[in-house]
């Protein structure tokens, strides 16, 4: 089903679902998802997702949320996520996150900053903190310069799983 009334967009059944510069909250399941354009847009989706190695008979879910908003110098989103059941029989992960990109004529910025908590399992907690930052220049027509940086927390405790996506 695929409907559109104005700015509000509905869609249930097999689709591809995701937030973030990075993808990091993203799968291609059944479910529904919304979307209302406007000067501060907002998407959500509820999906029915598989159960990659769990061994539960019980359905995974993974839910998200995105508020964003756009102009021409700039585009900045908020989102929210959550993953049940996906990975382990008792796993509740879910994470919040920003991400930004502003065009400065020749000058390109991106960036992203990601938080993850819950549980893994019921002995092990879901943990994750991650940045990205990206800069780009036009240096000529058919010239771009830039540099990437990239940091993820990792954790070595035998209680913790790091999480760097949901989906």
């Amino acid at each position: 089903i695929d409907l559109t009334k104005g700015n509000v967009h509905v869609r249930a059944g097999q689709q591809y679902a995701g937030f973030s510069l990075a993808q990091t909250i993203n799968s291609q399941d059944a479910g529904f998802k919304v979307d209302v354009k406007g000067p501060v847009s907002f998407s959500a989706f509820w999906l029915l997702d598989d159960q990659r190695g769990s061994s539960s008979n019980s359905d995974s879910y993974l839910y998200a949320a995105n508020v964003g908003h756009k102009t021409d110098m700039y585009a900045a989103n908020v989102f929210f996520g959550g993953q049940t059941k996906a990975l382990s029989d008792h796993e509740n992960v879910y994470m919040i996150g920003a991400d930004t990109v502003f065009n400065l004529d020749a000058l390109k910025l991106s960036a992203e900053l990601d938080y993850f908590n819950g549980d893994y399992d019921n002995n092990i907690d879901a943990v994750g903190l991650q940045f990205f930052l990206d800069a780009a220049f036009a240096a000529s027509e058919t010239m771009t310069v830039g540099a990437q940086f990239y940091y993820a927390k990792g954790t070595d405790k035998d209680d913790e799983m790091q999480y760097t996506y949901l989906g």
